[in-house]
C-alpha cells in the first residue's frame, strides 16, 4: 500500500467497531460477547440484587383461598423453528446476520472461510484484517455505512467446510446487492466451477461479480495482493 500513499494495514484497529455493528457483524469480530439489548434481557434490576417481577395471575392455590376459580391452565407453546419469525427457514446464525444486514445493500462479500468464522470460532487474522479493509473504505474511500453485506457461500457438515449455493443464493435474494465481491479462488470455484481463477469482472444468474484476493492471500501481509485489492475498491463509489 505504500505505493498508493496509504498504510491501509497498519491503522488503528482498536477504535469502536461501530462499522462491523453495521454491517451485522459485531458478535464475530469483537473480541467480547454483544450485550442483549436492554429490552431483551429477561430480567431487569430495581436495585442491586433485586430483580424486578412482573405481575401475572394468581396461582390455583392463592385463588382457591379467595374462593376464586383457579386459572386455567395454559396450553404449551410450540417449539421455535429455527432462526426467527422473519426467517423461519435459516438456522439462527444466519437469519441474526440477515436481520442485521442493511438491505438492500451496495455490494454483497463473500469468502470460503465465512461460513466458518460466522459459526465460530473466528480466525483472529482474518478478523483483523477485515475490520482494516472497512474501516479504509469508510474513512478514506467515503464508503457509507451499510453499503457492505457479508453473507456466506459455505457452511460447515460433519466439521467440514462445504458450498452451500443455495444459501448463498437466497441470501443474494433478500440482499439485493448491486456488485458481489467475491475473495479468493475457493469462494471462485463455488460460484465458477468450470472456469480458471482470475481475479476480475465476471457475470452468473444476471449478478455482476467482482472476483477479488481473498484473505489466503492477502494474509499474513502480501502488499502486492492488498494493493490490488484497494485499486480495484477505489473502481466503485456507492451512491
Amino acid at each position: 500500500m505504500e505505493d498508493l500513499g496509504l498504510d491501509l494495514w497498519s491503522l488503528d484497529l482498536d477504535e469502536s467497531l461501530r462499522p462491523w455493528q453495521e454491517n451485522g457483524l459485531a458478535h464475530i469480530l469483537c473480541k467480547d460477547p454483544v450485550p442483549a439489548p436492554a429490552h431483551k434481557r429477561t430480567t431487569a434490576s430495581s436495585g442491586p440484587g433485586r430483580p424486578v417481577r412482573e405481575a401475572g395471575p394468581p396461582s390455583r392455590s392463592a385463588a382457591a383461598r379467595a374462593g376464586q376459580a383457579p386459572p386455567a391452565r395454559p396450553e404449551p407453546k410450540p417449539s421455535p423453528a429455527p432462526g426467527n419469525g422473519a426467517h423461519p427457514d435459516l438456522p439462527a446464525p444466519f437469519a441474526s446476520l440477515l436481520d442485521r444486514t442493511t438491505i438492500p445493500s451496495f455490494t454483497l462479500w463473500t469468502y470460503w472461510e465465512f461460513g466458518q468464522d460466522l459459526l465460530g470460532p473466528p480466525d483472529p487474522d482474518r478478523q483483523t484484517l477485515w475490520r482494516g479493509i472497512l474501516k479504509a473504505l469508510h474513512d478514506r474511500l467515503g464508503w457509507p455505512r451499510g453499503s457492505i453485506a457479508f453473507w456466506p457461500l459455505s457452511t460447515t457438515r460433519d466439521a467440514s467446510l462445504v458450498p452451500d449455493m443455495d444459501l448463498f443464493l437466497y441470501g443474494v435474494k433478500r440482499i439485493k446487492p448491486v456488485y458481489v465481491f467475491c475473495f479468493g479462488r475457493q469462494a471462485f470455484k463455488v460460484l465458477f466451477p468450470n472456469r480458471e481463477y482470475a481475479p476480475g469482472r465476471y457475470t452468473r444468474e444476471q449478478l455482476s461479480i467482482q472476483v477479488l484476493p481473498g484473505p489466503e492471500e492477502m494474509l499474513p501481509d502480501n502488499k502486492a495482493a492488498k494493493a490490488a485489492a484497494w485499486k480495484t475498491f477505489q473502481r466503485y463509489t456507492p451512491s
